[in-house]
């Protein structure tokens, strides 16, 4: 594998220029290292605004702004808060439209699990006048899905009204938003206190059975919110996140056991072969940020490279 640094791109910050933020706590430090040299190859240069509650990333060397690679800023902001960090993305959304970059055209915010695929510019003229979101895995969820209608119930009496005009299901971990689209986030903001406020929780990522109208927690927000301005969306499909075939925008490592935490030699004795998600990660994750000792990054690479011979023969037999 290769460390996916020698993509070579002319690209010049402009005084509004689209910004990158993300939101980490614990071990998800790799996550963001990756995502950053992810970024950084595919030619984003600026800063980057990282959200996170408890300790600063060990490679940070303990720096609030740390300075990535030449043009490439990491800007560390301590954010206090109870409810599950999930709920937290509109929150970070207006602090760096507002306060941290106010010169800023638009923001994107992208979870800290997740790895850019393509050139920076594809993400920039994405969002520069819409909101542009990725479908979910489980993207089909038909205008007149009871779900939505179920929404309308609970929303309705708090002065939220989705007008349901799309037939998809997004997925939370992508959201950009150009400036002009900032009442966006601001009515993701309205949807998300709502709904803790109706379901009383707040600290966990999904609440009740799937058949509660709020298990998703900030992604059903998410997907009100969607609801209430469709004709500003600008969507991918589940490809964009490599969630089926034919991808080539990002790549989204979800579930619980994340690359940096899978042993992936069981992982295929089990039937999980690395996934795509999982093996450009460890395209990221020496350059410009050193995630790992050369020791430890050839053991996992050569793990990688067993378990994804593995999980060919099992799947065959």
């Amino acid at each position: 594998m290769s460390d996916s640094n020698t993509n070579s791109f002319s690209t010049v910050p402009s005084a509004r220029e689209t910004v990158i933020c993300t939101l980490f706590e614990g071990n998800y430090h790799f996550g963001v290292g990756a995502l950053v040299n992810s970024l950084y190859a595919w030619g984003y240069r600026g800063v980057i605004y990282a959200g996170y509650r408890g300790a600063l990333p060990p490679w940070s060397k303990g720096q609030e702004v740390f300075s990535a690679a030449k043009d490439l800023e990491i800007r560390f902001l301590k954010t206090e808060t109870q409810v599950h960090f999930t709920f937290c993305k509109a929150a970070i959304l207006q602090r760096v439209l507002d306060t941290e970059a106010p010169e800023a055209s638009a923001v994107v915010y992208v979870d800290p699990d997740i790895v850019l695929n393509c050139r920076w510019e594809v993400i920039r003229d994405w969002v520069e006048d819409r909101v542009a979101l990725c479908q979910d895995v489980n993207w089909n969820c038909h205008r007149s899905h009871p779900l939505r209608r179920d929404w309308d119930r609970h929303l309705n009496p708090h002065g939220i009204y989705p007008r349901h005009e799309t037939d998809y299901y997004f997925n939370a971990g992508f959201i950009g938003v150009a400036r002009s689209q900032r009442a966006f986030i601001n009515s993701l903001q309205q949807v998300i206190d709502v709904m803790i406020t109706l379901s009383g929780n707040g600290q966990s990522l999904e609440h009740q059975d799937q058949s509660y109208c709020f298990h998703k927690g900030d992604q059903d927000a998410l997907n009100i919110t969607a609801d209430i301005f469709p004709e500003k969306i600008s969507a991918m499909g589940p490809e964009a996140m490599d969630f089926v075939p034919g991808g080539h925008t990002m790549s989204h490592a979800v579930g619980s056991l994340k690359p940096w935490q899978n042993a992936f030699m069981k992982s295929a004795f089990d039937g999980r072969a690395p996934s795509k998600a999982d093996k450009l990660f460890f395209d990221h994750v020496s350059a410009p940020i050193a995630l790992f000792t050369s020791e430890e990054l050839a053991s996992k690479r050569l793990q990688l490279r067993v378990a994804a011979a593995i999980g060919r023969l099992i799947r065959r037999s």
